[in-house]
């Protein structure tokens, strides 16, 4: 016997074959796309959802497109009063705003983070990133002493210079969560939703989109922080975090 039912959320639907549903085999997921070419959301944001496969796994993004000419983007954090991405939206009364890097079991953030020249965190060396403002332009960078008055180092380099920078054994799924720009600065903020692709099946699967076409990509921290919100007149989506200290956000 098949029975089917419908899970609804505020991002996507699904429908689920229960037939499926045994010791040995996980439901089967038929996602439906809201957005599944770019919408506008707003002058200088537009949004779409994409299936990707890697394998035998089938991942979707949602990303956010953002023109920095034309819309400012900021980060926020508060390591004393975390909170969700939807409750930080409402704080910021942000359009988009998305999670920021990690951070330990105080919420005290372990990469490091800078807002109107104040730095959180420390500051880490080795196999890390930053998102950063730079002589106006956002950018990201693997020079650890590059980081501007506004900036979020995470880890690791998932793209860079067009291509993959992660190939490891792991096999280690999560949700995640990227920021990445393209040839011509625009930014994208990026979710993977269903949490199935390992870091390198992310990281390759980055370098071979073709749009966006992206030249560097930087991972922030994922799982459970995982979050993502955009309020507008066209555009109504939410994929929420747990709490979280900080966020990237367009007012």
């Amino acid at each position: 016997m098949v029975l089917l039912f419908s899970l609804v959320g505020c991002s996507s639907s699904w429908t689920i074959d229960l037939s499926n549903v045994n010791s040995a085999n996980n439901p089967v997921i038929q996602p439906t796309v809201q957005y599944p070419t770019w919408t506008a959301v707003r002058s200088g944001i537009d949004f779409k959802q994409q299936l990707i496969e890697a394998g035998d796994n089938t991942e979707l993004f949602s990303i956010v497109r953002i023109d920095p000419t034309l819309v400012e983007l900021t980060v926020a954090v508060d390591e004393a009063i975390p909170q969700t991405v939807s409750s930080w939206q409402e704080e910021l009364a942000a359009t988009v705003v998305i999670n920021g890097s990690y951070f330990d079991e105080e919420y005290a953030l372990v990469t490091r983070t800078v807002v109107a020249g104040e730095p959180y965190g420390p500051l880490l060396s080795g196999q890390t990133g930053s998102f950063t403002k730079h002589q106006g332009r956002w950018i990201i960078t693997n020079d650890a002493n590059a980081l501007g008055d506004i900036a979020m180092q995470s880890y690791p380099i998932l793209v860079l210079d067009g291509a993959a920078q992660v190939d490891t054994t792991s096999t280690d799924t999560a949700q995640r969560t990227v920021v990445a720009l393209d040839q011509s600065g625009l930014v994208y903020l990026i979710i993977c939703e269903y949490g199935v692709f390992t870091l390198t099946e992310l990281s390759a699967a980055l370098a071979e989109l073709s749009d966006p076409t992206l030249v560097s990509a930087l991972n922030l921290d994922g799982g459970t922080s995982t979050g993502l919100s955009i309020q507008s007149e066209a555009v109504r989506y939410l994929d929420d975090s747990l709490v979280v200290p900080s966020v990237v956000a367009i007012p």
